[in-house]
């Protein structure tokens, strides 16, 4: 039984990565082509997160919902100050790479 578990959490990890890569893709794509391959990135690591997470919270089942929501909370806040840090990184390191070129 557990064996049959584990299988069915990596095809379902499998799909939400393909799914989630190709969304990424294509949609990244309608603003800028050269970060497709990114925003395609991106969403796989952002979907994959949400389904082992959702199949923690379907196996841990001594976590009561008030636990579960605040849990996803704090993920959701822990995930967006990470693209935060990210985004400003980014912008920093475009900045010295435009003045270094003046």
């Amino acid at each position: 039984m557990f064996k049959s578990q584990i299988f069915r959490a990596v095809v379902e990890n499998f799909i939400v990565a393909v799914i989630a890569y190709l969304l990424g893709y294509y949609f990244t794509a309608m603003f800028h082509w050269g970060t497709a391959e990114i925003g395609g990135l991106w969403a796989v690591i952002s979907g994959v997160f949400v389904a082992v997470v959702m199949i923690v919270s379907v196996i841990v089942t001594d976590i009561g919902p008030v636990e579960n929501a605040t849990l996803r909370f704090v993920e959701s806040v822990i995930g967006s100050l990470t693209a935060f840090a990210v985004a400003i990184a980014g912008v920093y390191i475009f900045r010295l790479k435009k003045t270094e070129n003046k």
